[in-house]
């Protein structure tokens, strides 16, 4: 297994980051749901403790980390997010995951800034098979205070005007070292974070695009698999 990048920092200073791999863990789910937990709540930096059916799965999760998948059983289940070593939730909902899928929950900002409290969006992750020897790669908007941006892969735009909240759908890509940054759409050559990615075949990676107020924009490269 290769071992994976930690924090490093791009050529402007900016912080980049690297998630523990979830590279195998679509076989190791298989039967079974499995969700993984990413806090990206720009304005709630704090760490926050994750719980599932009243159970503590998580303890001080901290602004931009991501967990491993967590295996759960299918159906519906009851998760809840509050700062670490305080009462009463910070946000909560019903999580359904069907059978043997898996699934990204991610705390991020409300779109409506009057609203005090983060909320939670699922997002479906790769679970299948894949054929020939090509890479997989896809971007997720989670800036709330971010304009739409594009992502550039070595000088070429594969991922046009997206806004916050949206993600894309997985698109092959060769596998090669690839320089990766984000752009304000209808822009070039702001200055956003960059980051490398050596990319090998049957790689499935996401790309987070988050927000930072004391260090700026941050880009989070996972492994789905």
């Amino acid at each position: 297994m290769r071992k994976k990048k930690k924090s490093s920092r791009s050529s402007s200073g900016k912080q980049t980051t690297t998630s523990p791999s979830s590279r195998n863990a679509s076989q190791s789910l298989v039967g079974i749901a499995g969700v993984r937990i990413l806090h990206a709540a720009t304005r709630w930096q704090e760490d926050m403790d994750v719980y599932l059916d009243g159970k503590r799965m998580v303890r001080r999760l901290p602004y931009g980390a991501m967990t491993n998948y967590v295996s759960i059983h299918s159906g519906d289940s009851y998760l809840e997010m509050n700062r670490n070593q305080t009462e009463g939730s910070v946000v909560s909902q019903i999580l359904s995951v069907r059978n043997g899928k898996l699934c990204t929950l991610a705390l991020i900002d409300s779109e409506d800034v009057s609203k005090k409290n983060p909320k939670l969006i699922t997002i479906p992750d790769h679970t299948e098979n894949q054929e020939g020897e090509m890479g997989q790669i896809r971007f997720v908007h989670l800036h709330s205070q971010g304009s739409n941006v594009d992502l550039v892969v070595n000088n070429r735009v594969i991922f046009n005007n997206i806004p916050f909240t949206h993600l894309t759908p997985y698109v092959p890509i060769q596998p090669r070292r690839l320089e990766l940054k984000v752009q304000v759409t209808g822009m070039m050559n702001t200055d956003h974070e960059s980051i490398t990615l050596p990319l090998f075949a049957k790689d499935v990676v996401t790309v987070f695009y988050l927000g930072d107020v004391e260090q700026g924009d941050r880009l989070l490269l996972v492994h789905d698999r």
